[in-house]
C-alpha cells in the first residue's frame, strides 16, 4: 500500500501528535495529546474515523475532534513510520490492524 499523505498535523514533539490522513475515502485522526499526569506524551495514538474532512468545519483548535469520531483503537507511536521530514506522509502498515 502507498504512503498516506498527511493532510494536517498539530502539536509536533519528535513526531506529530495529532495527524489527519485519508485512506480509501476514510478520514483517520491519530491523536496523542500531552498527558499532564505523565508530564509527557503517551506512547500510543488513539485512532478515530471521522465522517467528513474536518478541515472545512474546524478552526485552529482541533482538541475536540476525537469526540466527533468513532474510535477504532490504539496503536503505538513507534509503529507509525513517517517520511523523512515526519510531516508529509505515513506508512499505513502501522494502522493495518485497525483498518480491516
Amino acid at each position: 500500500m502507498a504512503w498516506l499523505p498527511i493532510l494536517e498535523y498539530r502539536d509536533f514533539h519528535d513526531v506529530p501528535r495529532l495527524v489527519l490522513v485519508q485512506t480509501e475515502g476514510r478520514y483517520l485522526l491519530l491523536d496523542c495529546p500531552f498527558d499532564t499526569d505523565l508530564d509527557d506524551y503517551p506512547p500510543a495514538y488513539d485512532v478515530y474515523e471521522l465522517d467528513a474532512d474536518p478541515r472545512r468545519t474546524v478552526g485552529a483548535d482541533w482538541r475536540e475532534l476525537p469526540a466527533r469520531g468513532r474510535r477504532l483503537g490504539r496503536v503505538p507511536v513507534e509503529s507509525i513510520a513517517f517520511d523523512s521530514t515526519r510531516r508529509e506522509a505515513i506508512d499505513p502498515g502501522g494502522l493495518a490492524s485497525l483498518l480491516r
